[in-house]
């Protein structure tokens, strides 16, 4: 969990982040996202669509125990974010 946290806050800075939900599909479909994370509060819906889609394109997925409000807090934003696509991270 820490982990993931880690990576968020280092691609947030880096800007090698999507937020949303329209914006995370899009990358999934035409991107190559290397992780997509989603909150604990985000609607079942849209967390069932990205999660099968994540499988389709091989994606890693991750819920995390954290609300949208504090996940949008972990990516410096001052809004809700249910769902974010990584593109890039390091690996240190």
């Amino acid at each position: 969990m820490k982990d993931t946290i880690k990576i968020i806050q280092q691609a947030a800075s880096s800007g090698e982040l999507v937020l949303g939900f329209k914006k995370t599909k899009q990358t999934l479909f035409t991107g190559d996202p290397q992780l997509i994370v989603v909150s604990k509060n985000c609607p079942k819906t849209q967390k069932d669509k990205i999660a099968y889609w994540s499988h389709l394109s091989d994606t890693d997925f991750i819920e995390v125990d954290e609300t949208s409000k504090t996940l949008g807090a972990q990516t410096e934003k001052l809004h809700n974010v249910s769902t974010l696509a990584v593109l890039r991270h390091s690996k240190k």
